[in-house]
């Protein structure tokens, strides 16, 4: 029984070939990571102020301006209706000076916002620590005792 030859070389290929055509060279893939990453590096830098001046925020981003802080509403409005019970007014006027509480209340949050500052009714939260909670300092700049 005779072993057919086996040819040493592996055969070769045209240059017509789809393997030729689908070949990438090391130049041509280093090029295509210097130009990815100076795009990503591009989008970096530029795209997060980009998006913050559109009031856009993207995932990851952190600045020094973006907090949250906690308000417990529940506190605030038992501390005006306090207030409002220690000094009695007439019926006629209690619309009015709720509305005034209401308009102060939301002048105080607007300053937060202007900020940067997220803020949270602290019933929402789960746990909360002290160095964020503010409803003390609203209680205090709405004139009213904690």
């Amino acid at each position: 029984m005779k072993i057919p030859d086996v040819p040493n070389q592996a055969p070769e290929i045209s240059k017509n070939s789809a393997y030729q055509a689908a070949s990438v060279t090391f130049g041509t893939a280093v090029t295509l990571c210097v130009v990815s990453s100076l795009i990503t590096l591009v989008l970096s830098i530029f795209l997060p102020p980009i998006a913050a001046k559109h009031g856009l925020s993207l995932a990851g981003t952190v600045t020094s301006s973006n907090q949250v802080v906690a308000l417990d509403f529940e506190r605030l409005l038992t501390a005006g209706l306090q207030s409002a019970l220690a000094n009695p007014i007439p019926a006629s006027e209690m619309e009015q000076q709720a509305s005034k509480f209401q308009a102060e209340i939301a002048r105080i949050l607007k300053r937060y916002n202007e900020k940067g500052v997220l803020v949270i009714n602290q019933k929402a939260m789960i746990a909360v620590p002290a160095s964020v909670d503010i409803t003390d300092k609203v209680i205090r700049d709405l004139g009213l005792a904690p």
